[in-house]
């Protein structure tokens, strides 16, 4: 059986086929602007296991490709639009260089339980598992590798650079900020448990767009 991952009419890479390639199917997410965008987490598993193919059949980083790369079509559309984060999941692929008994010890160690996460990843697989995104088998076990977790806080990271967040009404943009107060005083927005907003910059433009609609209907 083939796969009909990547097959095209025409092609601009001179070797890759459906036949004599793996392909990995990643979920995007679509903005309010009709942008899309792939989730942290969808980015560390997707390189969790296109680590575990290239080992298993002896793949290198330069013959992981986008499907854009092969038939010139525009997916992963976030890839192809903002090469940097294809960059950056290439990165995620490549070997270390040079490795100590240590760090080969580490990369077998499995993390089944938040308290067996290490410390400076902590706070992000917990946003993951309250969030819903990360889930435990039957038994609660995350089973998470230190790659994966290394991937999990480089996605948080590029996410936040990417789509700040913002804490108080006087971080909010100038142009968000009224509807945001308002929507803070009628109560349908309220802070964490810390006082902060933490909202983004999709979840201001979807509440605005969201208040604009309603008052239109008024």
């Amino acid at each position: 059986d083939t796969a009909w991952h990547c097959g095209a009419r025409a092609y601009w890479h001179p070797e890759c086929r459906n036949a004599n390639s793996i392909g990995i199917e990643m979920c995007s997410r679509k903005r309010a602007d009709g942008s899309y965008y792939i989730l942290p987490e969808t980015v560390a598993n997707a390189a969790a296991l296109a680590k575990d193919i290239m080992q298993r059949y002896g793949i290198d980083t330069e013959h992981v490709v986008r499907h854009y790369d092969v038939t010139g079509k525009r997916c992963p559309m976030p890839w192809v639009d903002d090469p940097a984060q294809w960059a950056a999941f290439k990165d995620m692929l490549t070997p270390k260089n040079t490795t100590t008994d240590e760090e080969d010890e580490d990369d077998m160690v499995r993390y089944n339980t938040i308290d067996d996460v290490p410390d400076w990843a902590q706070d992000t697989v917990r946003m993951l598992m309250d969030a819903g995104a990360l889930q435990g088998d039957e038994h609660g076990c995350i089973d998470l590798s230190r790659d994966m977790i290394r991937g999990m806080v480089i996605g948080k990271r590029y996410a936040d650079a990417r789509s700040p967040r913002y804490a108080t009404i006087d971080d909010v943009p100038g142009w968000a900020r009224e509807e945001t107060q308002r929507l803070i005083d009628r109560g349908a927005l309220k802070g964490n448990a810390h006082g902060e907003l933490d909202v983004s910059m999709d979840m201001l433009r979807t509440m605005i767009v969201c208040q604009r609609m309603m008052d239109e209907n008024k």
